[in-house]
């Protein structure tokens, strides 16, 4: 008896253990294996419909409810899993808002943040940014880093999509999460303005292109996977420098540049092989 109460104990703990895993930053998501989509969790503030949040081969995205029932509103959320926000941070990603004729004031695309509960339904998310938009056909989204300027060890966010009867559709590819303390409060856009990372996405080399009227002395590179791990780190010592990343797992990873020890630019590049 005692042996089946310390195993059903065992299983426990190790279950409560694998349900609270907690992802660090910096985060990245792709969504290329079935791991990771099951990491994000969809919530529908709505009854029920045939249009979801769906996982594409390095995206999500949310269908148009064309012909869906009139008055019958789709609010589904998109949220990620528990991460800690040990920094105040920066989301960056690529995405796309469609609408054939225009959104409506009845469309919504946005991003929310919870230092509580994950599930919407319990009220404790709060909208960072309204994504919606009033272009008609396709609009490119290319943040640069929409601010999270909160610290929660155990934080999500989450993307929202709301339509009612309109051709209207959201992609969202390529997410990542850098805390402000792998940049700096020395960042310098100044210098950053003058460097070049290319291409992006990338499958075979990074390129970094200097403009010539920098002097390269004090420079130095790292790039960091989604563990934070550095995996290079040289220093710079021409004005056009190439990093082969053929060997490297596809997936988001973050790159720094130094002068003289200050970080000047942090940014993300996307590897898919």
């Amino acid at each position: 008896m005692l042996l089946k109460k310390l195993h059903f104990i065992f299983l426990f703990l190790l279950t409560t253990s694998i349900l609270a895993q907690v992802e660090d930053l910096p985060y990245s998501a792709g969504w290329q294996t079935v791991d990771e989509q099951n990491e994000w969790t969809q919530y529908r503030l709505t009854p029920s419909s045939l249009f979801d949040w769906n996982f594409s081969t390095g995206a999500i995205s949310h269908d148009y409810p064309v012909g869906n029932t009139q008055g019958d509103t789709i609010r589904d959320w998109m949220v990620s899993p528990t991460i800690n926000f040990h920094s105040t941070s920066k989301l960056s990603f690529q995405g796309n808002v469609f609408a054939l004729i225009g959104v409506t004031n009845l469309d919504y695309f946005g991003i929310w943040f919870s230092d509580g509960s994950k599930d919407p339904n319990d009220g404790d998310y709060i909208e960072i940014l309204d994504l919606t938009g009033s272009t008609v056909g396709t609009n490119t989204i290319d943040t640069a880093g929409v601010e999270i300027p909160f610290i929660a060890t155990e934080g999500h966010i989450a993307f929202v999509y709301e339509a009612i009867d309109n051709w209207f559709t959201v992609v969202v590819d390529s997410v990542a999460i850098i805390p402000d303390s792998l940049a700096s409060k020395n960042f310098t856009p100044y210098l950053s303005e003058q460097i070049n990372v290319f291409p992006n996405p990338t499958s075979d080399w990074i390129n970094l292109s200097f403009s010539s009227t920098l002097a390269l002395n004090g420079f130095e590179m790292s790039v960091f996977n989604n563990l934070g791990q550095a995996i290079v780190t040289q220093r710079i010592n021409q004005h056009l420098t190439s990093i082969d990343c053929s060997d490297w797992k596809n997936g988001v990873y973050f790159y720094q540049i130094k002068k003289d020890g200050i970080v000047v630019d942090v940014e993300k590049v996307v590897i898919r092989l």
